[in-house]
């Protein structure tokens, strides 16, 4: 979090929501898109082509629906980093870890689920 991808200049007021979150939504996506070639990687590594090819086919991670009108899991996760980072807080490794072992584990069982039903 201490590399600012994006880099802007403009007053506070003028500034738009979307800008603030750059590169927070920067950081939590390439720690996302990382994680996904890891898993895509060992999947191949561990002959479970099934599960390989359909994740190839996922294109991306999924991730759990949120309750109406509360931000998507996403955004939630990136306005987190975001209050903390400008709130002055530490970069918390192990809170981030673990969501990140979280979601793919969801997405290992979505994929697992999906491929079992195919046989049932």
């Amino acid at each position: 979090m201490n590399v600012r991808m994006i880099n802007y200049e403009m007053p506070d007021e003028e500034m738009p929501v979307k800008v603030v979150y750059a590169n927070y939504e920067v950081a939590f996506l390439s720690a996302i898109y990382v994680m996904y070639l890891f898993l895509l990687s060992d999947l191949e590594r561990d002959g479970k082509t099934e599960c390989y090819e359909e994740l190839k086919k996922q294109a991306t991670f999924v991730f759990p629906k949120t309750n109406f009108g509360h931000d998507s899991y996403v955004q939630g996760r990136i306005k987190t980093l975001a209050l903390n980072d400008l709130c002055g807080n530490d970069f918390d490794v192990l809170t981030y870890a673990d969501m990140l072992f979280w979601i793919e584990r969801y997405n290992k069982e979505m994929i697992y689920n999906k491929l079992q039903m195919k046989y049932d």
